[in-house]
This record gives C-alpha cells, structure tokens and sequence, in this order.
C-alpha cells in the first residue's frame, strides 16, 4: 500500500509551508461554523481544504514553488511588524513616532521638543510635527 501511495504521489508538489497554513485555516472556519451555526463558514472551511489538497496533489511545482514563497515572504513581512510592536511600545515614554507623508516610512522623533522639522531618512522629505 506505501508504494501505491509513492508511485501516486511521484511527480506531485506535496505538502509545503502554504498547505499546512490552509489545512490550519479550514480548520478554524469549521470551527467557527459550528460554533456560531452559520453556515457560511463551512462552505469557506471546506473550500479552503479542496484548495490546499490541489495544491498537495498538483503537478504543477514551479506555480506551487511561487504560491510558497510569496505566502513566506507575507508571513515573514508580519511576523517582523509583530517582533516590533514590543520594542516601540518600551520606547514610547522617550520617542513619537510619525510616518513620512511620502513613502510612509516610519520615522522616530525624540518626545518634548514642540514643533520640530523632521527629514525622511529614506526619501528626504521635510515636514513639521508638534512631539
């Protein structure tokens, strides 16, 4: 029976980072349906488990391989701004912080100083805030 699976299984993308994320994501809207009996939430629930096993059984790796990364390079991406918040939240007795009007990079100004000019390190845009 294991090398029915193998041979079947021989050629498919299999399981990555991406499927495990819908399986665990399918699971949660199940739940939610029977929780709140709506039922909504099952046909999400199911749709998304149908999804994540076509992805397992696709035979398409290349599309898979880039559904992964952009999926790791999203996670990664939040998971850094989760890491942050701690550190700011420590920092906000000493510093405000601002976003540029112009790339919205977020810029650290030091708290007590009234109005100040604040230069953008990224893009070098000047603007004029109250700390």
């Amino acid at each position: 029976m294991k090398e029915k699976i193998n041979r079947f299984m021989q050629g498919r993308y299999g399981i990555d980072n991406y499927s495990k994320f819908l399986v665990i994501i399918s699971l949660v809207l199940v739940l939610l349906a029977n929780i709140t009996s709506f039922s909504v939430f099952t046909f999400l629930g199911l749709g998304t488990l149908i999804y994540a096993y076509v992805r397992v059984l696709s035979n398409k790796p290349a599309m898979r391989w880039r559904e992964n990364q952009l999926y790791l390079q999203k996670k990664r991406k939040f998971l850094t701004r989760i890491k942050k918040i701690p550190n700011e939240v420590k920092q906000r007795r000493q510093y405000r912080y601002y976003r540029c009007p112009s790339c919205k990079q977020k810029v650290r100004v030091p708290k007590g100083k009234n109005k100040i000019r604040i230069t953008c390190p990224s893009c070098g845009t000047q603007f004029v805030k109250k700390t």
